[in-house]
C-alpha cells in the first residue's frame, strides 16, 4: 500500500515477473485499493504484465481501483491491453464487494481445473458460502 510512483516500478516488476513465471496460474487480482498516485512507470509496468499475460491466454484482474486511477489506466491504455470487465472499482455499499465481484470472475475464467475436482475448489465453496450469507 501507499505511493506506486515510478521509484516502486522495480520493485512490482520483481513481483509480476514472479507471478509470470509461475505457469500454473491463470488469473492474477491485484488489489490496488490502497495505492495512490499512479503515475505512467508504474502504469506501464501494469499493462506491460497485462500484456504478457493476454498473449498466453491468461488474465490480470484489477481491484479495488478509484473512479481517477481507472480513468488514469484507461487513458494511458494505448494497446488496448485490458480485458473488458477486467477492472473492479471500490464501492461504498460494501468493503470487499470489488474484491467478492473479481473472484467470481476469476472462478469464471477458470472453472473446476482438474486440482478443483481431485481435492475440492477451496474458491467456489467460499463464494458459494459467501452467497448464502
Amino acid at each position: 500500500a501507499g505511493s506506486m510512483f515510478f521509484g516502486a516500478a522495480g520493485e512490482l516488476q520483481t513481483a509480476l515477473d514472479d507471478l509470470h513465471r509461475r505457469e500454473q496460474i491463470q488469473v492474477v487480482i491485484l488489489r490496488l485499493k490502497r495505492a495512490r498516485n499512479l503515475d505512467v512507470t508504474t502504469a506501464d509496468v501494469l499493462l506491460a504484465f497485462t500484456r504478457q499475460m493476454a498473449k498466453e491466454n491468461r488474465h490480470v484482474l484489477l481491484v479495488g481501483i478509484s473512479d481517477r486511477t481507472e480513468k488514469y489506466i484507461k487513458r494511458i491504455d494505448l494497446h488496448g491491453d485490458l480485458a473488458e470487465g477486467s477492472l473492479f472499482r471500490s464501492r461504498p455499499d460494501h468493503w470487499f464487494a470489488a474484491l467478492e465481484d473479481a473472484l467470481h470472475h476469476a472462478y469464471e475464467i477458470i472453472g473446476d481445473t482438474p486440482h478443483c475436482e481431485e481435492r475440492g475448489c477451496r474458491l467456489r465453496g467460499w463464494l458459494v458460502r459467501r452467497e448464502q450469507d
